[in-house]
């Protein structure tokens, strides 16, 4: 019974984080516009953001708490659920619609290619970096590697910056944004305590918990927007906001986490091996302009494989 109640608490946490973020992605691009602030940057940055926003918030507060393991599992996880589950969707999705030749071929190239030069080295190297575990400094890092690639994708997606409808004065954007704020701080506390309380309880580790019931909460945002924009076969914005979400798992989430306090990371072989996998097959399988039904089964295998290993069953 009690089991059942922090899983509750946490769906309900989880519920206001995602709501607390869409009011902060309408609320700061509504403040960004009114201020003069490019499209692109909106489009780019704050909606990044911003559907990034259930992952920064539980990830800092688990650091800020010191639940190393859920910052780590929720940074790796959502990597993973992203690659294996949303992506596999996007893929299957991309079959039935037939080729959208223009955007393809944009998105296999250049735009693969640097966001590739970006994860596939960084994912490598986190392997090695994360062994001491990360420190502040290497977290600095981080912050300044995410800024960097902000700066470079801007530069090839622009096209595909999507400028969210705001509503209000300069005040009641304000008072929107920083009531989403304080919402999102607070639901976050509760999924990260709701979290841990339940993988006491059940006797499962708090990494298996980030990687599973957390990750794939935190990428519930992320991987609805881009059905949606799939749906209205823009799929240059749902494959740009979802790899974007990926940099931003890899890069920011452990950068702000490890500012907060430094991160151990107790297996990061597993942690960031895998991640390597999933950014690997990703951009390959952009590359492939066909195979459709394939590269999806082959994503939901390796997420499949993924969690077995993670849970000791395989």
């Amino acid at each position: 019974m009690i089991l059942f109640f922090y899983f509750l608490v946490a769906f309900l946490c989880f519920y206001i984080v995602f709501k607390s973020a869409d009011v902060l992605v309408e609320s700061s691009s509504g403040i960004a516009r009114h201020f003069g602030i490019s499209d692109v940057f909106i489009g780019l940055v704050l909606v990044a953001l911003g559907t990034s926003a259930p992952e920064i918030f539980v990830t800092g507060f688990a650091s800020f708490l010191g639940h190393p393991d859920i910052v780590v599992g929720n940074a790796t996880g959502s990597i993973a659920a992203n690659t294996g589950v949303a992506f596999a969707i996007i893929f299957l999705l991309v079959g039935k619609k037939g080729k959208l030749a223009d955007e393809e071929k944009f998105l296999s190239g250049k735009f693969c290619s640097v966001n590739a030069l970006f994860l596939l080295p960084g994912s490598v190297a986190m392997i090695f970096v994360a062994r001491d575990g990360i420190s502040r400094v290497e977290g600095f890092v981080f912050i300044v590697v995410i800024a960097v690639y902000f700066f470079a994708n801007s530069k090839i997606s622009a096209k595909f910056a999507e400028i969210p409808d705001s509503k209000g004065g300069a005040f009641n954007l304000f008072l929107k944004f920083f009531f989403s704020i304080l919402t999102l701080a607070l639901a976050s506390r509760g999924v990260v305590w709701s979290a841990g309380a339940f993988a006491r309880g059940a006797g499962i580790s708090e990494f298996v918990i980030a990687i599973t019931m957390i990750a794939f909460g935190t990428s519930v945002p992320e991987i609805a927007t881009s059905i949606t924009a799939m749906r209205k076969g823009k799929i240059g914005i749902a494959v740009s906001e979802l790899v974007g979400s990926q940099a931003l798992n890899l890069y920011l989430l452990l950068g702000v986490s490890s500012l907060v306090r430094p991160v151990t990371v107790k297996n990061p072989d597993f942690a960031f091996g895998w991640t390597f996998i999933f950014l690997l097959e990703l951009f390959v399988f952009l590359r492939l302009k066909k195979m459709a039904k394939l590269k999806a089964a082959v994503l939901l295998g390796t997420y499949a494989v993924y969690l077995g290993f993670a849970a000791g069953l395989l």
